[in-house]
């Protein structure tokens, strides 16, 4: 959670990139707690976790990506 807290906070990396990160991160506890209370079947549950993990790896993709770009603020040279 503190690295997704300090991307919301830093602007090389884009809304996307951090949204990514926070669906990789809750959607597993939502449906952990939703799964037990409505009855699901664990193959569906299986599947969604399977989503979780591939959520995560765009997450950390896209976060390698924005930390290859150029900074928002140029910082000038001596």
């Amino acid at each position: 959670m503190l690295v997704l807290r300090a991307q919301w906070d830093n602007d090389r990396f884009e809304r996307a990139t951090v949204k990514y990160g926070i669906l990789a991160l809750v959607l597993p506890v939502v449906l952990t707690v939703a799964g037990g209370l409505s009855g699901v079947p664990l193959e569906v549950y299986d599947d969604v976790v399977a989503v979780a993990g591939v959520l995560a790896v765009v997450w950390l993709a896209r976060s390698a990506h924005d930390l290859d770009a150029p900074p928002a603020v140029s910082v000038p040279s001596a």
